[in-house]
């Protein structure tokens, strides 16, 4: 037989929108060598051993090929342009058969590759159909799953009959390939057993049926399905309707059209109805659990990720692969993450030297970014004295900060930056241990005027004793009590406190505690309002009435949302946002010539950051802002308020209102970096341009971030969500230029998946808004930007 050479689709991920074309030959290729080697061997390994969450995360971060052809976009069936006249068959949980089975495949004369699955545990066949189209492809694929069946003795997973369906890259150093294999003779078996199995009718070989289904399932494919569910779910007095409500969800998974429901529900009703559980309700219970699983990948069917990748025979999926949709949104959230923007290259242009030299270490783009607002956050606790008039209110430029990111992200160079305040501290503790020498030397002059006065039977002398110092420290421990950090405000006074932790465990661990849930008073600080709480020993109530903090914190996704539970507790808002997922590349350790220590670099940081501190006490300084420049900062944040307003009702419009002081904030610690460099001692300092400039583009990369990290988080659970894009009408307006019509909005915005009347209800708000204006029949953006300036 001729070889032929075979083109499949390839996808960087299950998620990918954009398909690449490459050749069987080249897949299988890969499949031997060392490509997908690592990977495959670290999941089976961790899937082995427990480590469950690990190997759904490496899992969604695999490559994948669809089969059966070319595809324009995603891997749906609706994608799958070209047939190139193969179709793929999965066989799971064959261990113990699996090379017996991989021997029998080969020996076919119509099986073109066979593979291990990522598994290690299933087999992948790929066999030659030559179905001309998507009709076609339905017809042949039950009429050879059947043959493969009855060759290797164990059942195949029906659920790969879909034409988009994708299979993760795996490793097998002896797959099978057979570029000359023979076409399956599927149309002269096709009559025989329709007619036995009642699966399609003859006509419909030549119609375009939905991929992946058949126009008709009979009786006896449905019989089928109904007994293998209730071997593997028994249905048992007690728990009637959730055998049925699963078997609804399950029906879902499975892609059953209107029609095979309902016979689905005449078969479930034949077989289960009682005289206290009637058709009425199990069809209602059926449809429930159909229905719920609808909704629940709403979000995922608009984006076209098509079906599952894996599922066992007849559909029967069971717990851990109920999950796998919601393995490829958090897979699709990775995405989100390592497409976020960063921030642009001119912000590292004019950067003081200070910060200049420190981001220098970063060992990545990502890293860079995420280290840059750690320096400017650490540093924002260090310059006393300083402040800025807000909406005529004076702030002092203390900050917020948090990186999420997921293990191995990065996001432990962070903690390079909490190294800055070091020198400040120890400069403190120095003055607390001299003045408590004080204190205890005037202590013991007191307690001898005591013993004296009680000897000479008078009172002694008040005038003595002395007043216990205030203790002034710059950093606190992540684990703080809440009495404590109050304390340490009030006694800090003007210079305030900063908190570095690289877990954010070690924060949440004590907001839980009965002696913590402090997370008011990190809400209280960020605006300098009062916080106080009362001591039990003796009775003395302490008041911070200004306290200044500045929050430094790294984690993951999971520590998030035990760490701020909901948007409408009013911190997340408070918080600089930045997320990402730097590439998973091994970067060499060896020493670098030339290169001093990360540590001895920021050390060094430290002490000049000492100097300026001990300058800026001796100079109080007043940062200002051009009328220029407030006039960008209102129109800028003005346009986001909209945008943000414009996509949800419920939309966390506080995350940009205090953003727009955050935006102050930075550019108050630029500034303020600027003077030290200069030692000018004047006590106003305008901001240049330059400064104000890298200011609102930091900011408009970090609120992108925020709200793209804002979408994962939910009212109470302890899981979050799977991130979504949080603009949608946004997307729609930017590939929009000059003048357009009402119905070109509307079309353009279903084409990206938003639903029309959607797409209606929010152009219609955003010419409320005035984002665009109506000029007779057509509409015209305004000035405002839309996100273009965000890379």
């Amino acid at each position: 037989m001729k070889k032929r050479e075979f083109k499949i689709s390839f996808f960087l991920h299950v998620w990918e929108k954009k398909a690449e074309e490459i050749s069987l030959e080249e897949f299988h290729n890969d499949l031997r060598g060392a490509r997908w080697k690592v990977l495959a061997e670290s999941y089976r390994r961790w899937m082995r051993t427990g480590m469950t969450e690990e190997g759904k995360r490496l899992k969604g971060a695999l490559n994948a090929v669809v089969v059966a052809g070319k595809c324009r976009g995603g891997h749906a069936a609706n994608q799958v342009t070209e047939l190139n006249g193969l179709a793929l068959f999965d066989f799971d949980h064959c261990l113990e058969m699996l090379a017996g089975m991989k021997e029998k495949a080969g020996a076919l004369p119509y099986v073109v590759g066979a593979f291990v699955s990522i598994s290690g545990e299933g087999l992948k066949l790929i066999v030659r159909i030559d179905a001309e189209n998507a009709g076609q492809y339905a017809v042949a694929y039950p009429v050879v799953a059947r043959e493969l069946e009855r060759v290797l003795g164990h059942p195949c997973d029906m659920s790969c009959r879909d034409l988009g369906r994708a299979c993760y890259a795996s490793y097998d150093p002896e797959a099978y390939y057979n570029p000359g294999a023979g076409v399956f003779p599927w149309r002269e078996q096709v009559d025989g057993l329709l007619q036995a199995e009642g699966e399609c009718s003859e006509p419909s070989v030549g119609k375009a049926c939905p991929a992946g289904v058949a126009p008709e399932a009979g009786d006896g494919f449905m019989q089928a399905f109904l007994n293998d569910f209730d071997a593997r779910n028994p249905f048992v007095a007690g728990g009637r309707h959730a055998f049925v409500l699963k078997l609804g969800r399950v029906a879902r998974y499975k892609g059953f059209s209107p029609e095979e429901m309902r016979l689905l529900q005449k078969a479930v009703v034949e077989k289960y109805a009682q005289a206290d559980f009637g058709s009425g309700e199990i069809e209602k219970t059926l449809s429930s659990g159909y229905q719920y699983v609808s909704a629940r990948r709403a979000d995922a069917m608009t984006t076209d990720l098509g079906p599952k990748v894996q599922g066992p025979f007849y559909g029967m999926p069971e717990e851990e692969e109920e999950e796998d949709l919601e393995d490829i949104l958090f897979g699709k959230s990775e995405g989100f993450r390592r497409s976020a923007p960063y921030f642009p290259d001119e912000v590292f242009e004019h950067l003081p030297a200070l910060l200049a030299e420190g981001v220098r270490v970063a060992g990545s783009p990502r890293e860079r970014d995420m280290l840059l607002a750690a320096m400017i956050v650490n540093i924002s606790a260090c310059l006393p004295e300083v402040r800025l008039l807000y909406d005529q209110m004076y702030y002092s430029p203390h900050l917020y900060y948090m990186v999420i990111a997921h293990a191995g992200g990065g996001k432990g160079v962070v903690g390079l930056a909490g190294m800055l305040p070091a020198e400040i501290h120890k400069f403190y503790e120095k003055q607390n241990d001299e003045v408590r020498l004080v204190y205890d030397k005037a202590f013991f002059e007191w307690e001898l005027e005591q013993k004296k006065a009680q000897a000479e039977k008078r009172s002694p002398d008040f005038a003595l004793r002395p007043r216990e110092p205030l203790r002034k420290l710059l950093m606190l421990s992540p684990n703080v009590s809440k009495s404590l950090i109050i304390s340490a405000l009030e006694e800090s006074g003007k210079l305030g406190c900063c908190i570095n932790a690289t877990e954010l465990d070690m924060v949440s661990g004590a907001i839980r505690n009965e002696c913590g849930k402090h997370d008011d008073v990190f809400r209280a600080a960020f605006q300098h309002e009062v916080v106080s709480a009362d001591f039990k020993v003796n009775g003395r109530q302490v008041v911070a009435r200004h306290p200044r903090l500045a929050l430094c914190l790294a984690g993951t996704p999971n520590q998030l949302v035990r760490f701020i539970p909901s948007l409408e507790n009013g911190l997340y808002s408070r918080f600089l946002i930045y997320t990402g997922q730097s590439a998973w590349e091994w970067r060499s350790a060896a020493p670098r010539a030339g290169c001093e220590d990360h540590r001895a670099v920021f050390a060094r940081l430290s002490a000049r950051l000492l100097e300026l501190h001990q300058f800026l006490l001796q100079s109080p300084t007043e940062v200002t802002f051009t009328p220029g420049q407030w006039a960008e900062h209102t129109l800028r944040f003005a346009s986001h308020l909209s945008e943000v307003v414009n996509e949800r009702d419920d939309s966390p419009g506080a995350i940009v209102l205090r953003h727009g002081l955050m935006a102050s904030r930075i550019a108050c610690v630029l500034t303020a970096l600027r003077k030290g460099e200069c030692a000018w001692a004047m006590p106003e300092y305008a901001c240049s341009d330059e400064d104000f400039h890298t200011a609102m583009l930091m900011t408009d990369v970090l609120l992108e971030h925020s709200l793209l990290l804002s979408t994962c988080m939910q009212k109470s659970e302890s899981k979050p969500k799977p991130l979504k894009p949080y603009f949608r009408l946004r997307p729609v307006l930017q590939v929009l230029s000059g003048t357009f019509t009402f119905t070109q909005v509307v079309d353009k915005a279903v084409e990206m998946g938003i639903p029309k009347t959607t797409a209606k209800r929010l152009f219609r708000k955003t010419v409320e808004l005035k984002l665009v204006v109506k000029e007779g029949d057509v509409y015209r953006k305004t000035t405002r930007s839309w996100g273009a300036g965000i890379p």
